[in-house]
């Protein structure tokens, strides 16, 4: 298991950076776009400096999850202002925009949506819980909190172990 603030995606070991997450600024256009039924998508490209290493696609649950769907979608296409972890300043600007993985959980999970990389910080604010999920799917994305009622800006997604070897290749 990686330490908070300490990733461990990089397919060329000399180089500490960790790769990059990046939601599609897209995420409202695909989902006014999607064709069936209403689906609400998010792409995702995962690069270190220039060179990607894949992309993958979420579907946000607006019928289980809406409070936490509208706070992803505002967040990653910049439409509300939040905190700068890293200076405290308030910003508009997309969020998830160049974020790392910042945690990786062997077999598990991999966890992002911390500005400053520890994966303690949010957004500024939280928001309540949507509902509980007995269990846990491979590849089911969910909110990252510190207790009932704490969502904010983390999300971590269910991965099966073979991907966690090597997660740079896992596109």
């Amino acid at each position: 298991m990686t330490q908070p603030g300490n990733p461990q995606f990089n397919s060329d070991a000399q180089d500490p950076r960790p790769l990059m997450l990046r939601p599609a600024i897209l995420l409202f256009l695909v989902a006014v776009i999607s064709p069936t039924r209403g689906q609400i998508l998010a792409d995702f490209e995962i690069s270190l400096q220039d060179k990607e290493f894949g992309r993958f696609t979420i579907q946000l649950d607006q019928y289980n999850s809406p409070h936490a769907t509208a706070n992803f979608i505002r967040l990653a296409e910049g439409l509300v202002p939040w905190v700068d972890s890293r200076g405290g300043q308030v910003r508009q600007a997309p969020f998830y925009d160049g974020l790392s993985f910042h945690s990786l959980t062997a077999g598990t999970e991999v966890a992002s949506g911390s500005r400053n990389g520890t994966g303690r910080d949010n957004a500024g604010w939280t928001l309540r819980d949507d509902f509980t999920l007995p269990g846990s799917g491979t590849y089911t994305v969910y909110m990252e909190n510190d207790g009932p009622n704490s969502n904010g800006s983390r999300f971590f997604i269910n991965i099966p172990s073979a991907l966690s070897s090597n997660p740079a290749r896992a596109g």
